[in-house]
Parts: structure tokens; sequence; C-alpha cells
């Protein structure tokens, strides 16, 4: 494999957890089961944690936040909410993104 084939799947990699959280959100438009959108929610995270990306795991946390808020799952939703405001105290010194905004937003409303 020639290194620019390498470097093409290291961005791809890179990329991993936010083409996961974009994909569980074109899933949900289309009208896909709910247990497969949060699944692919739950591998955005995990990719995001393994890779030590918080703010792509702040993003996919938010739309796992916004997904459990419309389905209505009180406790999922709880430990989401609990989820999204620890990370979110953890990059308290973190410039105001959009990120963190999205998800300070969503917690006053959860």
């Amino acid at each position: 494999m020639t290194s620019l084939g390498l470097e093409t799947v290291g961005r791809a990699l890179l990329w991993e957890a936010e083409t996961r959280r974009l994909r569980a959100q074109f899933l949900a438009s289309a009208g896909a089961a709910h247990g497969d959108v949060e699944a692919e929610l739950d591998r955005a995270i995990a990719v995001a944690r393994r890779q030590g990306a918080r703010m792509l795991e702040v993003r996919a946390d938010t739309t796992l936040l916004g997904h459990e808020l419309r389905r209505g799952r009180a406790g999922r939703v709880v430990e989401v909410r609990e989820h999204v405001g620890s990370l979110l105290s953890e990059l308290a010194e973190a410039p105001d993104t959009l990120e963190v905004r999205e998800a300070a937003s969503l917690l006053a409303r959860a």
C-alpha cells in the first residue's frame, strides 16, 4: 500500500465517529428503527472515546440526547444527560464552540 493510501485510511478513521453520528441522523430521518439509530450513536460515542476526540464525543452524545428526548425514554435521557453534563464540565476551559452551545442548550431542555 502506498503512503497516500495509508494517509487516506488514517483520515477516514479520524472521522469515523462523526460519520457514524451522521449515519444515525440519516437513519432516523429515513424512519429506521430506534434501536438501529441508538446503536449507531452508541458506536459513534465509543469511537470518539477510544480516540480521545472529546468534541466528537460531545456531538454524538448531544445527538443521542436529542434522539432520546424525542422518543420520551426518561431513563435513557437521564443517563445521557448526566454524561453530557460530565463532558461539559471536563471541557469547561474549552473555547465557546457550536458543539458546547448546542449541548448546553439541550441540557437546559432535558
